[in-house]
């Protein structure tokens, strides 16, 4: 381990240096964890970033590598969670559109959507009349991934409330 204190770092410069000297170490445990790697970069900044924030819990500097370790598997297994959760909404969205599929009913929805605000119709639009991805959207609207996350899960409550105020959902 570098000379920097694990429980203060000094400056960004080694707290840059500490991330260069556990990422491979933090990667091959995410790696080991997950059956898909399309997660790792993330879970791997998140894993820093929680580490970083939490430097003054670390007990015993001799054991920061089974302690980034942890941080990395809690942040894997919230990350598949967020991740499994997204899907089967996704999935009911999908069984709401099969099921609701008439021109007339998709209108008053889509009239809906274009009530909300440019950015969340933007990529309500994007994500289910253009099946696009989060990739593709967020490549599209030149912002990061996890801003087209957040902007579509706003996006979804803001629709729900709509729909929930008028009587239409549940």
């Amino acid at each position: 381990m570098t000379k920097m204190s694990v429980s203060s770092p000094q400056s960004s410069e080694q707290f840059a240096e500490f991330v260069r000297e556990h990422d491979a170490h933090i990667r091959a445990v995410v790696r080991a964890c997950s059956s898909s790697g399309d997660s790792e970069d993330d879970v791997v900044q998140e894993t820093f970033c929680q580490a970083f924030a939490n430097l003054d819990q670390l007990a015993d500097p001799s054991k920061i590598r089974p302690w980034l370790a942890a941080i990395a598997r809690n942040r894997l297994r919230e990350h598949q969670l967020r991740n499994a959760a997204r899907q089967r909404r996704e999935e009911q969205v999908g069984q709401v559109r099969q099921s609701h599929s008439s021109p007339t009913h998709q209108t008053w929805v889509w009239a809906e959507v274009a009530q909300l605000q440019h950015d969340h119709a933007t990529v309500l639009r994007c994500r289910y009349l253009l099946s696009m991805s989060y990739d593709e959207i967020a490549l599209r609207l030149e912002v990061p991934v996890s801003t087209i996350r957040g902007r579509i899960y706003q996006a979804r409550q803001a629709l729900r409330k709509r729909l929930t105020d008028k009587g239409l959902y549940p």
